[in-house]
């Protein structure tokens, strides 16, 4: 058999994403817009080491600002995962949080000014890997659809004021790794997306008896998300896999359809990816984590389509108001995200706003600045040899040498790896800061804000 496959382009993105302001969280590992208040408009859910944050972005005085209005005490068990919805069937939105170590989901109700906790599930005796809620059974209450670090999938339900095991995977079952809730066959309710280790996935009906229908990817599904690409009302069930792919399956005579050909692309997989339309938009990206940071992703007909990114390493991003993105990294705070051009820059030089006579080069989280630029801002003579593809600069008692394409250069006081190699790009040489720090400036680069700050000193003083 001859599978073919349609490869992605690998361009660059066309817009950046930069970090705006962060929230007043801390590391957030989990998060999700969820309306625990009953008020219509959902709120922002964080968990992390300290605690659980209930934001909220007021409207009334022009939602500026995400705002915390209750923080809940760190559970018992690290929270892995935060969702929300009517689990009781009391018409009152819940929060549901899925925890480490031994494993359990708690479940607490908002007061309006306290939580109050309703119940804590049976132990799974391992921890919480994602967390759906959603009305399977179609009973009028939201079931918890659990799956655990171990492969298992689990669905609990609140009945007679407790919580009971309605269905466990089989042993024999391989172990599962993606469980969402979506109604893929536009009957009105929600199926059970399941996705496991063996590259099998399913369209599950309650009561989970056997699938409405299968289809199979190639590789480990890394993750999984229904998405409605083109804006036509019809989702597409998308998966990304260990070996670079993504599959994209519809539903069509009462079976999962394969849509075109898998996508190849060297930047998959996803290590997350969630659909995002913001207003004024016809067409559905994802915002996914992927081996080059935070990405925007569209599907065009050449491929996979990088529509913007931001140095950021990712736990979970949420499509934010004001085409903003709420965003978790392990090591930050919590923030928020806003979409640029991409060649946009941020510098000032000596307090100063300036803008740069040639436009900087952006290479991954590094900066080159063309040296036609640093000359002028640092009164340095250049000397080009086109032939060995070499710039000697001068400035004051100072030197360096830098040649095309090799980090390596020569500086009076010997020879430095620059971060990233000088380059050749329309008759003009880039160089990274470092060169301008070896002539006496200091710099400051913010790769997240794209903030370049240049403080400049007399030529010959002590570096």
């Amino acid at each position: 058999m001859l599978t073919v496959f349609a490869v992605g382009s690998g361009l660059a993105a066309a817009d950046t994403l930069i970090h705006d302001h962060d929230l007043p969280f801390g590391a957030a590992i989990a998060a999700a817009l969820v309306d625990v208040t009953g008020d219509g408009e959902p709120e922002l859910v964080v968990a992390g080491e300290d605690g659980i944050g209930l934001l909220v972005l007021p409207g009334a005085v022009g939602g500026s600002a995400w705002q915390m209005i209750s923080l809940l005490p760190p559970l018992p068990a690290p929270a892995t995962a935060v969702g929300g919805g009517d689990v009781t069937g009391d018409g009152v939105p819940d929060l549901v949080v899925g925890t480490g170590n031994a494993g359990s989901v708690y479940v607490f109700s908002w007061t309006g000014r306290r939580w109050t906790l309703l119940g804590q599930t049976p132990y799974l005796w391992s921890p919480v890997r994602s967390l759906d809620v959603g009305d399977l059974d179609r009973d009028g209450r939201a079931e918890l659809i659990v799956v655990t670090q171990a492969g298992e999938l689990v669905v609990f339900g609140w009945r007679g004021r407790s919580w009971q095991t309605l269905f466990r995977s089989p042993a024999q079952w391989p172990p599962v790794l993606h469980a969402q809730l979506a109604d893929v066959t536009g009957t009105g309710w929600p199926q059970l997306v399941i996705a496991d280790q063996s590259g099998a996935l399913a369209i599950w009906p309650w009561p989970l008896v056997e699938p409405l229908a299968q289809g199979f990817v190639w590789g480990t599904p890394i993750s999984v998300a229904v998405v409605d690409w083109d804006g036509s009302g019809t989702p597409q069930v998308t998966v990304t896999t260990s070996e670079r792919l993504l599959y994209r399956f519809v539903w069509r005579d009462q079976g999962l359809v394969p849509v075109g050909s898998p996508i190849y692309d060297q930047r998959l997989p996803f290590e997350f990816m969630r659909p995002l339309r913001w207003a004024g938009e016809t067409r559905t990206s994802v915002v996914a984590r992927y081996a080059g940071g935070l990405g925007l992703w569209r599907i065009t007909s050449s491929g996979l389509e990088l529509v913007a990114s931001g140095a950021a390493e990712p736990a979970w991003a949420l499509p934010g108001p004001g085409q903003r993105l709420l965003v978790g990294e392990p090591t930050r705070p919590a923030s928020v995200w806003r979409r640029v051009a991409g060649d946009y820059l941020s510098l000032r030089i000596d307090g100063t706003p300036r803008t740069f006579l040639d436009p900087p080069v952006f290479q991954s989280d590094q900066i080159l600045v063309s040296m036609r630029d640093w000359a002028a801002i640092l009164g340095l003579t250049l000397y080009w040899d086109a032939g060995a593809q070499r710039l000697t600069v001068l400035g004051g008692n100072r030197f360096a040498i830098l040649t095309m394409g090799d980090p390596a250069a020569w500086f009076s006081d010997g020879i430095r790896m620059l971060p990233v190699a000088p380059v050749l790009r329309s008759g003009r040489t880039y160089a990274p800061p470092a060169v301008a720090e070896a002539f006496g400036a200091r710099v400051q680069w913010d790769p997240r804000r794209r903030e370049l700050v240049l403080k400049t000193r007399p030529q010959g003083a002590g570096q």
